[in-house]
């Protein structure tokens, strides 16, 4: 039993020595890099029993600028409508850090508009991790 314990610990630091030397190494965006991003989508859905198909546009791009090494802030907007029923528009920050080639994690905040046609609008406020 005492042997596996061993082997376990030993396992587990060499793979934080491995990943933290993996880590150090990997500058994927330098400080002053620029990114351009977003989405963009489209989908009709018609269902059996319903005449008229459920059409969705959305638009989402989004600008950052890499402030240090692999640490981007930005914006984000999003334009969302649905044919004959409700659209959204937002806008808000989110900040990203590649942690290990290509992987990162991203947090960002998004205050929306959501308005229903013909009807009154509101607001959301969304907060999100990816």
């Amino acid at each position: 039993m005492k042997n596996n314990k061993t082997s376990l610990k030993t396992f587990m630091v060499s793979a934080l020595v491995l990943s933290l030397a993996t880590f150090s190494q990997a500058q994927i965006f330098p400080a002053g890099t620029m990114m351009l991003g977003g989405d963009i989508s489209f989908t009709s859905t018609s269902y059996d029993d319903v005449d008229d198909a459920v059409t969705q546009f959305s638009f989402a791009p989004s600008f950052g600028y890499f402030v240090i090494d692999n640490l981007g802030i930005g914006l984000m907007l999003n334009v969302t409508t649905v044919k004959d029923s409700y659209s959204i528009f937002g806008v808000g920050p989110y900040v990203r850090y590649y942690v290990w080639q290509g992987l990162f994690p991203q947090v960002n905040l998004l205050y929306s508009s959501f308005k229903p046609d013909g009807g009154d609008s509101g607001i959301l406020h969304t907060f999100g991790r990816q």
